[in-house]
């Protein structure tokens, strides 16, 4: 139970540390770039996946995602009123949150059945590909699209302070966070 724990903290905690921390960076920078570099990053970690024997090594890689991923969601969320029309803003924003919860429900049963067919690894070199096709699709994207006409931003240090306080000061957002 300690190894499945860990490995919990360190696929989620990046998105706490990233968002309380880095969220007024992610929207400066390049969203196509980061969310292309996420994905290589995390194919990477999925086809090294198979040359790991232990739970340390396993941890670090699940770190490793966990960080790509932190980088990677926001990203994408806050590209897409930039990808579709502003009438058709709900129906992709929920398209995408549905991919998502489907993936999140179907890729344990496929993934199960692969492990009892075929074992552990074609699952990491399958995952690996999913984020290589992600990622050639994706740079396919011109960069201008994914980007906001107008800065979002007042400062990093400034919309840092404001995120904190918005956080000290709202009960839901801590509850949520240490449940």
């Amino acid at each position: 139970t300690w190894w499945v724990s860990a490995l919990f903290v360190v696929t989620f905690l990046p998105s706490v540390v990233v968002g309380l921390v880095a969220g007024p960076l992610v929207d400066r920078l390049s969203r196509k770039r980061l969310i292309v570099v996420s994905d290589l990053v995390r194919l990477a970690v999925f086809a090294g996946l198979p040359f790991v024997h232990d739970a340390y090594g396993i941890l670090v890689l699940a770190a490793v995602a966990g960080v790509a991923n932190s980088f990677f969601r926001p990203a994408v969320l806050a590209g897409v009123p930039n990808l579709v029309d502003e009438s058709e803003l709900a129906t992709g924003t929920s398209l995408l949150q549905a991919t998502d919860w489907l993936a999140a429900a179907l890729g344990p049963v496929v993934g199960g059945a692969i492990v009892s067919g075929f074992g552990t690894h074609p699952v990491y070199w399958l995952n690996a590909a999913t984020f290589l096709f992600s990622a050639l699709l994706l740079v396919r994207i011109p960069g201008t699209l994914l980007q906001s006409e107008q800065g979002i931003t007042r400062g990093h240090w400034r919309d840092l302070r404001e995120g904190m306080s918005l956080f000290s000061e709202s009960v839901a957002l801590r509850v949520v966070l240490f449940g």
